[in-house]
């Protein structure tokens, strides 16, 4: 059964007893409202969890970011590679400048 079922259920129960005396309808009424209430609590919550949960979400976003930092480390290489280059460069440039 689900959760709409259900609810709908237990709204003909409380009509029921409503028909059979059990309840005025003052009683009906806050029951009525505190069951308006319960079925807006359980849909924000089913809303929140639907389908998703925090390792999906982790998952999804690692597979997004994983090109990026592809590049990332490709880029960092270079930079390594360009600094040992500029020191070469300074080193000679400090030789002739030395003579």
């Amino acid at each position: 059964m689900t959760t709409a079922e259900a609810f709908m259920e237990f709204k003909s129960c409380l009509d029921t007893a409503m028909a059979l005396g059990l309840l005025d309808s003052a009683q009906l009424d806050e029951l009525h409202a505190r069951l308006a209430e319960g079925e807006e609590m359980i849909g924000r919550y089913m809303r929140m969890t639907e389908g998703c949960s925090l390792e999906q979400e982790l998952s999804a976003i690692k597979e997004q970011v994983q090109p990026a930092m592809a590049r990332f480390q490709e880029n960092d290489l270079v930079i390594q590679r360009e600094n040992e280059e500029l020191a070469q460069v300074k080193v000679q440039i400090a030789e002739l400048q030395a003579r």
